[in-house]
């Protein structure tokens, strides 16, 4: 088994969700059998991560995102 975990700061709040913090948290965790997802520690489907995502300006149709120069760093040391 192994997961992925990403933080994402939604002090703006693009993210359409209830959340008491300013970070969301998204992770997956991947399994032989059947992945798992998971926002804010709640269950939920892999479909509602994508309309949460795509709801945020992330488009299904098009997989690519320009990020500004130093963008990705900043997000990687981000606590």
């Amino acid at each position: 088994n192994a997961y992925v975990e990403i933080h994402i700061d939604n002090s703006e709040g693009r993210l359409p969700i209830d959340s008491p913090s300013e970070v969301v948290i998204l992770k997956r965790s991947v399994g032989l059998k059947k992945d798992e997802y998971f926002l804010d520690r709640k269950h939920v489907t892999k479909v509602e991560i994508l309309n949460l995502l795509e709801s945020a300006g992330f488009s299904r149709s098009n997989p690519y995102n320009i990020v500004p120069q130093g963008k990705v760093n900043q997000l990687t040391v981000m606590r």
